[in-house]
């Protein structure tokens, strides 16, 4: 009988302490990948956009949006010239409903002052890979003092948040295995919760140049959302090189709970990356940068 358990796949827990989040913690958005990624053209308004609609929805889809409401919350001024913010507005209202992300009419009393009824396609959201940020590191990001183009700065740092989202891999919290602690390590050995890439393809995939994605990457970093390492330097020929940055999510929430966080977290991830990157290199040495 006891040879007979050994070999009976169980369930378990990678992560066995397990935190509900509540409050600001628990709420979050989607973001479609096609946004994200720019795939077609966006300017920076519509993600945010996009964020505010699901911010301010029902649970059935439906906001009562006001332009100016948006604006404020941008901390920007209002002005309908053509350019200006309330045009963009009106422009990444078209866009999202043209990719059919959102449904919108003019409020029937007071569309006249920028009021629309406003509802949201979830069901098409679903249909692609996304990106979920929660409302906590919403608002977070929401108190950077952006000079300048709030519009864009804020945008750009919510793209990139979503592309780390949709680039970090999450291993998910439950298993079966017959053996715990062995099946732990191999998940963790063979599928690290860290994305490892160069800034320059950042830019490239993001359609932004290299010194503004990595203008972005540090703000990013800096609110201690996302945390990034530089790699080791490698060898070659007498010549030296730096294989990509790995970037990993300050801590794992997952369906409702954090489940892990701080440096205890995010280094052993970071670690058993470093470990499969200098797998690949017959020659190396190491110099960490801080």
């Amino acid at each position: 009988c006891r040879f007979e358990r050994n070999f009976i796949m169980q369930k378990f827990f990678e992560f066995e302490e397990r935190l509900k989040l509540e409050g600001l913690k628990s709420m979050f958005v989607t973001i479609p990948e096609s946004i994200a990624l720019d795939i077609f053209e966006y300017t920076d308004s519509e993600i945010l956009l996009f964020i505010y609609l699901q911010m301010n929805s029902n649970f059935l889809g439906d906001v009562l949006f006001c332009e100016y409401d948006f604006v404020k919350w941008l901390g920007m001024k209002p002005s309908r010239k053509k350019g200006d913010i309330l045009d963009k507005v009106e422009i990444a209202l078209v866009r999202l409903a043209e990719q059919n992300f959102i449904k919108f009419q003019p409020h029937e009393k007071l569309g006249r002052n920028g009021v629309y009824n406003v509802h949201i396609e979830s069901d098409v959201i679903l249909k692609q890979k996304f990106a979920i940020i929660y409302f906590d590191e919403i608002f977070d990001i929401m108190k950077i003092n952006f000079s300048g183009c709030k519009l864009g700065s804020y945008g750009k740092t919510f793209r990139l948040l979503s592309y780390f989202r949709l680039n970090i891999y999450q291993r998910k919290n439950t298993f079966f295995s017959k053996d715990k602690e062995k099946e732990i390590a191999k998940r963790r050995r063979e599928m690290p919760e860290v994305f490892n890439i160069h800034i320059k393809t950042i830019g490239e995939d993001l359609n932004m140049d290299r010194k503004t994605a990595s203008k972005f990457v540090n703000i990013l970093t800096d609110t201690g959302i996302i945390v990034k390492k530089k790699p080791f330097h490698v060898q070659y020929e007498n010549r030296w090189y730096s294989p990509e940055i790995f970037f990993a999510n300050a801590y794992k929430r997952q369906n409702g709970y954090l489940l892990a966080s701080g440096e205890a977290y995010y280094l052993s991830e970071i670690e058993e990356k470093e470990k499969r990157m200098k797998r690949l290199h017959e020659r190396y040495a190491v110099n960490y940068h801080e």
